[in-house]
């Protein structure tokens, strides 16, 4: 890893903190609203639904839609074979130290059964976006992605008479597996695939504005065959993940031996390596053969940054410097498929003593529903150095 000044100065990230410590009680109401503490959603959720809980997903199965009156839509896929969507409507409660609750105790099943079980949801929120185009009615509140095997489906989610419900706007069939769907944070009508083989599209629901029979077959865009012929391994059959870069038109996709930034701005697309699993192992702690990719996140916070997760290591990188990471963690965990990256200050107050070290610091949450484990993992800025002594000299004494 490069550690020259040059390079660190363009990064937050100089020194590793302690574990930070997350205030809860009275003293906690100024965290962020977009944060609430998933163990928190995990009990509350499934006391709610019952039966309805998910017990097939490998992954986190909630999922929030932030409303602009506050309300919250947690959605979920439901039934014995995870084959609905359902949902439960909560609120913070800024009286009450910042707790979260049910605003109702019913379920709400929100989409038919699509037969084959829901392997995968992505959402979007319309109250993060000053306008929404023709796609968007009065009722809508934003739109979920539902992934199975082999379809994806576009739904638009709302609230009428304060019952939540959902309309299918479009679908898609695919002879090769769904490996990850995800939305685009710029423009809200967007939304790419990945196929496990490596063929990506893009998709834009604007294609559904004044089509009476919904929901319409989606064809989207495609944007590249096959991942893996453009790095000479066609052989790759294990994509796993797509998120959105640092542009509309830039794509950040991974399997279990490489991530690639995706370029379509221009007709010839250019790809670009960012991470290797070869390289991974530079201190040669465990045996390089045996490990792979198994989670990614791209930093909400700056487009240019990313966390990805092996079975041994946890990893940061910055796009504008490929194949070198800027920090490297031995996690220690089983079963690792789950990572997430925050600002301190979303997970704690920003005040008083703690303030320099909210403000300056991030977080990467990494861990396991499996296995119920997860570590977080700190980094910030170096802390500025006051060299001034704290007494003064008087010369004429």
């Amino acid at each position: 890893m490069d550690f020259s000044e040059e390079w660190k100065s363009q990064f937050p990230v100089g020194s590793v903190f302690p574990y930070p410590c997350l205030i809860t009680g009275e003293s906690a109401h100024s965290l962020d609203d977009d944060f609430i503490p998933f163990p928190l959603i995990f009990s509350t959720t499934k006391s709610a639904a019952g039966k309805h809980s998910s017990r097939h997903f490998s992954g986190n199965p909630l999922h929030l839609l932030t409303c602009r009156n506050g309300e919250i839509l947690i959605l979920f896929p439901s039934r014995e074979n995870s084959d609905r969507l359902a949902c439960v409507v909560g609120r913070r409660e800024r009286d009450n130290g910042g707790g979260f609750s049910l605003l109702k105790d019913s379920v709400f099943l929100l989409s038919p059964s699509f037969k084959n079980r829901i392997i995968g949801v992505s959402v979007i929120s319309t109250a993060d976006y000053a306008s929404c185009s023709e796609v968007c009615d009065q009722f809508t509140k934003g739109f979920v992605l539902l992934c199975s095997h082999y379809e994806v489906h576009w739904l638009r989610v709302g609230v009428r008479n304060s019952t939540p419900l959902s309309q299918n706007l479009a679908s898609a069939t695919f002879k090769n597996q769904v490996a990850h769907a995800c939305w685009s944070p710029y423009l809200p009508e967007e939304s790419a695939v990945l196929l496990v083989n490596g063929e990506l599209r893009l998709y834009d629901l604007n294609y559904c504005v004044g089509v009476k029979n919904l929901p319409v077959k989606f064809k989207g865009e495609l944007v590249l065959k096959n991942l893996g012929s453009v790095i000479s391994r066609e052989s790759d059959n294990d994509w796993f993940c797509c998120e959105f870069g640092w542009h509309p038109r830039v794509l950040i996709v991974t399997s279990k031996t490489t991530v690639l930034m995706v370029d379509f701005r221009d007709k010839k697309v250019k790809v670009t390596v960012l991470a290797k699993i070869e390289l991974c192992d530079a201190v040669k702690h465990h045996f390089i053969k045996s490990d792979r990719f198994q989670a990614f996140c791209k930093a909400s916070f700056d487009g240019s940054l990313f966390s990805v997760a092996t079975k041994y290591y946890l990893l940061l990188f910055d796009t504008r410097k490929p194949l070198d990471p800027v920090l490297q963690w031995d996690h220690h965990l089983d079963h690792v498929h789950y990572i997430n990256m925050y600002r301190l200050s979303d997970l704690r107050p920003s005040n008083g003593k703690l303030k320099w070290a909210s403000d300056s610091g991030y977080v990467i949450l990494v861990g396991s529903f499996r296995n119920c484990e997860f570590s977080l993992f700190c980094y910030g800025r170096h802390p500025v150095v006051d060299l001034k002594p704290s007494w003064t000299s008087n010369s004429g004494s």
